[in-house]
């Protein structure tokens, strides 16, 4: 039986990843892998490639253990926009099947390390975890959109907002025309 809460998790998840399949569609294969900034931090491809990297651990996270610093970071998917609309694909395939199989108040063991190397384990649950993928992809979608604003491209306006401001301004919009429609 599927867990419908994580299957919402999921799907609100599979927005984020189609607005990006979307923009890599858009996007020119030279605007794609442009290297910008210090250390060539302003790359669209490094951005996707890491938020990638976070779903895939999930996926393929060993038994319950979640290892966000073990990641493929494959380098092929920030300078192929090719690469990464395969690699979007086969993430949108691998969750439809992983929620069919999993709950989401399974829990689960995410583990890093500190600034001095130590390795840290702390509990957590796959939705908990799930809900995280979408904040990450967020915050980078976020930086994704300056960097193409900046470069005088244009993105739909609601490309990288969270859910939930898209809900709130939706509702601010609904107040406005509501004020504007009642007689004073």
């Amino acid at each position: 039986m599927r867990d419908e809460a994580l299957t919402a998790a999921i799907e609100e998840h599979r927005d984020y990843l189609d607005q990006l399949s979307f923009l890599v569609r858009e996007l020119d294969p030279e605007a794609y892998r442009l290297v910008d900034g210090p250390h060539g931090r302003y790359c669209i491809g490094k951005h996707l490639r890491h938020i990638l990297d976070h779903c895939w651990a999930v996926l393929h996270a060993s038994g319950s253990r979640i290892d966000y610093e073990q990641r493929d970071r494959n380098s092929l998917v920030e300078s192929s926009p090719h690469a990464a609309l395969e690699s979007l694909a086969a993430l949108r395939e691998g969750f439809d099947a992983w929620v069919a199989d999993r709950s989401g108040g399974e829990t689960v063991s995410v583990q890093w390390q500190d600034t001095s190397g130590e390795v840290i384990t702390a509990r957590s649950s796959l939705i908990r975890e799930v809900l995280f993928l979408s904040s990450h992809a967020v915050h980078h979608m976020a930086v994704i959109a300056m960097i193409v604003r900046q470069r005088g491209l244009e993105l739909p306006p609601e490309f990288g907002l969270a859910t939930s401001t898209r809900r709130y301004w939706a509702a601010q919009t609904d107040d406005e025309a509501r004020k504007q429609a009642t007689p004073a």
